[in-house]
């Protein structure tokens, strides 16, 4: 993978991690790391079809980013707090809705 496809790959995911610095970088890529790992363990031991699983797993990804691409206008150091809630957040509300929409939909049968 050459440098190009490697930062905007860094971009897609983290974008407002692009106008943070040192400690501040770290402690949003720490609490997105955690809500990230929460919501795949999460989506491994929910009671869906493997399908089903994907979509929430898709979702969570498009949700994360476009909340990164809205919140990306904002400056980091004045809205840190805003930005790592909001980051964290929205993406598992969307998911928790649609888990709950479509649930009969991906249940596996007893």
């Amino acid at each position: 993978m050459t440098n190009f496809k490697k930062t905007l790959c860094i971009t897609l995911l983290f974008p407002s991690l692009l106008s943070a610095h040192g400690e501040q970088a770290i402690v949003y890529a720490g609490i997105i790391g955690i809500a990230f790992i929460l919501v795949f363990i999460s989506i491994i031991f929910t009671n869906w079809k493997i399908k089903g699983k994907f979509l929430l797993f898709a979702i969570y990804i498009l949700s994360f980013i476009l909340t990164g691409l809205c919140l990306d206008q904002l400056p980091f150091n004045q809205n840190m707090e805003l930005i790592i809630l909001l980051s964290v957040f929205i993406p598992i509300t969307t998911i928790t809705i649609f888990y709950f929409s479509f649930k009969n939909r991906f249940e596996k049968n007893k």
